[in-house]
């Protein structure tokens, strides 16, 4: 490998360092304040809800009772699917930004 120059460019100016690879890149780097967490990023908590209703099959791995018979274990399943696509939804129209 042959040394090259990898040039970090910053806003405020340029700074080299030599790096061991065998072509030159450039890296640039976007210098941001400190991020401020908004209240809307509270709704994200709802998106762990699917995966703790369905992290513990053996709570639901049932078959009574039956819904239009179906045991317990497939509807119950099947009633996430719907209640996640719902969630998703809900903190998807609660977090956007109205730009």
């Amino acid at each position: 490998m042959v040394p090259a120059r990898v040039r970090f460019i910053h806003r405020s100016g340029f700074s080299e360092a030599v790096a061991t690879v065998g072509f030159t890149f450039t890296i640039r780097f976007i210098m941001v304040g400190p991020v401020r967490k908004s209240r809307r990023a509270h709704w994200n908590w709802l998106l762990l809800l699917p995966a703790l209703g369905l992290m513990f099959p053996g709570v639901y791995a049932r078959t009574a009772p039956q819904l239009f018979g179906f045991p317990f274990f497939y509807w119950y399943q099947m009633g996430w699917i719907v209640l996640t696509s719902v969630i998703t939804g809900i903190v998807y129209f609660a977090t956007r930004t109205r730009a």
